[in-house]
C-alpha cells in the first residue's frame, strides 16, 4: 500500500512550540513579550497556534487518491482543501455524509461545482491521521459499485496498517 503524508508544519517550528505547550497562556505571553519582544497580535497568534493548530492531524492519502484530487477543478480542488482543513482540526465539513458501507467512521465530503459532483472519501477517527481513501467525480446520482469497492479496499488496507 502506498502512503503519501502531507503537513504543512515546519517540524522545527512545531518543536519549539512544543516546547512552550505545557505553559499556561499568561506565562506563555510573558515569555514570548520578554524574550522575543513580540508585538501582542503575534503573541496571541502563538498561543493559539500553540493550542490549537499544533494539534492539527496530518492527512494521509491511500494509494491514488491524491493523484485522483489533484485532477479536480481548480476551485473544486481549493474547496477540497478548506474541506480537508477543517477535518484536520476537528471539525466536520460543511457538507458531508457518513458512509457506513464502505466501513466504521467513513465518510464523504460532497462538493458540487457548476454541473459536476465531486467526492472525498476519508476516515479521521483514529488519533493522528486523516486517512483520505478516494477522490472521484460522480457521474450519476448513486455512487458506482467500483467506487465503493476502491474505497472499502482502501479502509481495509488502513484498519490492517492502524492494529
Amino acid at each position: 500500500m502506498h502512503w503519501v503524508s502531507s503537513s504543512n508544519r515546519n517540524s522545527s517550528s512545531v518543536a519549539s512550540l512544543n516546547s512552550l505547550e505545557g505553559l499556561a497562556a499568561p506565562e506563555l505571553k510573558r515569555y514570548c513579550l520578554k524574550k522575543h519582544n513580540q508585538s501582542r497580535i503575534d503573541v496571541m497568534y502563538l498561543i493559539l497556534y500553540t493550542r490549537v493548530m499544533v494539534q492539527e492531524k496530518a492527512i494521509y492519502w491511500v494509494g491514488t487518491s491524491y493523484k485522483d484530487l489533484l485532477e479536480f477543478p481548480r476551485e473544486t480542488k481549493q474547496e477540497a482543501g478548506y474541506q480537508l482543513h477543517r477535518i484536520q482540526n476537528g471539525l466536520d465539513p460543511e457538507d458531508w455524509k457518513p458512509f457506513q458501507s464502505v466501513g466504521s467512521g467513513v465518510k464523504e465530503i460532497r462538493i458540487s461545482e457548476d454541473s459536476s459532483i465531486y467526492r472525498i472519501m476519508y476516515v479521521a477517527k483514529f488519533t493522528d491521521r486523516v486517512y483520505v481513501l478516494h477522490s472521484f467525480q460522480k457521474k450519476t446520482q448513486k455512487t458506482r459499485q467500483k467506487d465503493i469497492d476502491i474505497a472499502k479496499a482502501r479502509y481495509t488496507a488502513v484498519v490492517k496498517e492502524e492494529k
